[in-house]
């Protein structure tokens, strides 16, 4: 009986899950609550896409979207919203240029930024979080990076293989990305 309850209750929920996009940010609404955040309150925006297999077949993605503000109020969406694809797209818009504006700030003004895994500063470049210890890279040694299969990968200059932490571990990682093009970006474009 417990069993067959808890699965009317996951029903419910479900049917009763709306999110709504406002010029201004984003609302969840639940049989259980209604929560709001504004785009310019979001501190921290975690994005990923699993892909999903059942005996080596594949079955899908899974999506998971978290949205935290300064407060640390959070919005969690994943699967179970219409259209998780878009949602995290339109969401990863959204936050770009709220998010994009605050750590262009501090990185001019020689903050270290924190994206997690990631470090990122005038000063000591790219640190990246290894299983022992981390990953030095200095901003005038970064010969590339990109995002592939659900990772952030950053090459030094020279180096042909590399590693990289899992984007759904970054926050922010698509202004990371940004902001990576922003410097590297010679100032005569």
């Amino acid at each position: 009986m417990f069993v067959l309850g808890l699965f009317a209750f996951g029903v419910f929920w479900l049917l009763s899950l709306r999110v709504s996009f406002h010029p201004d940010g984003i609302s969840k609404e639940t049989c259980l609550g209604r929560k709001e955040m504004r785009w310019d309150d979001v501190d921290r925006f975690y994005y990923a896409a699993t892909r999903r297999r059942v005996n080596f077949i594949p079955v899908g993605t899974y999506y998971s979207f978290r949205l935290i503000d300064r407060e640390r109020n959070n919005i969690s969406l994943s699967n179970s919203v219409e259209r998780p694809f878009e949602i995290g797209t339109k969401l990863a818009q959204q936050t770009h240029a709220p998010l994009f504006k605050k750590v262009a700030k501090q990185f001019n003004s020689g903050a270290a930024l924190d994206f997690g895994p990631v470090r990122l500063s005038r000063a000591d470049g790219i640190k990246i979080k290894k299983f022992f210890g981390r990953k030095r890279i200095a901003l005038n040694q970064v010969a590339s990076y990109r995002i592939e299969k659900g990772r952030l990968y950053v090459f030094k200059v020279g180096e042909k293989r590399t590693t990289g932490p899992s984007i759904s571990r970054i926050p922010n990682v698509f202004v990371l990305v940004a902001l990576l093009d922003a410097i590297r970006k010679p100032a005569s474009q």
